[in-house]
């Protein structure tokens, strides 16, 4: 279940990265969308570390601007990373978690949302299965819609909200 096994998929071209230094070697960095993983993100990958750094930092700051939650993990020797806007903290507010997944005590961050269960309480270690696993990293994810949406403002340079 790790998200490095996940499958990937090329953003569609209205996503695509807007132009930067050309210099920079960025324009070559490669952005897909996870399929088949119960949260729904993106896969960075580039032809070198720095041609990476400058499309992952320009994405982070465009998140914490727009106030959109994720997490962020460097995998494979630092030759992918993964991009995980979330919504779970927002879902919680709004009561849209179910108690019995509130009650497993786990808030979902960045090992969890790679594939990497923590479990605090014996009887969930004991009963938790892979469906189990999935319904809560479910919880965390955007919908389709926001994703794509979130792709477009992230990498396609839209203003978006403020």
């Amino acid at each position: 279940m790790p998200c490095e096994r996940a499958p990937t998929s090329p953003l569609s071209p209205g996503m695509l990265p807007k132009r930067r230094r050309p210099d920079s070697g960025a324009d070559s960095v490669r952005i897909s969308k996870l399929c088949d993983y119960p949260v729904r993100g993106w896969a960075v990958e580039g032809p070198s570390l720095a041609a990476m750094a400058q499309v992952v930092g320009e994405a982070a700051l465009v998140m914490q601007k727009h106030n959109m939650p994720h997490n962020v993990l460097i995998a494979d020797c630092g030759s992918r990373v993964f991009i995980f806007p979330q919504c779970y903290a927002e879902k919680q507010a709004r009561g849209e978690v179910p108690e019995h997944l509130l009650d497993i005590g786990v808030n979902p961050a960045v090992w969890e949302i790679s594939g990497h269960m923590v479990l605090k309480r014996r009887e969930d270690y004991e009963n938790f299965t892979e469906a189990s696993a999935w319904e809560l990293l479910a919880a965390v994810s955007l919908t389709e819609q926001e994703l794509d949406d979130a792709a477009r403002l992230v990498f396609g340079g839209q203003q978006g909200p403020s």
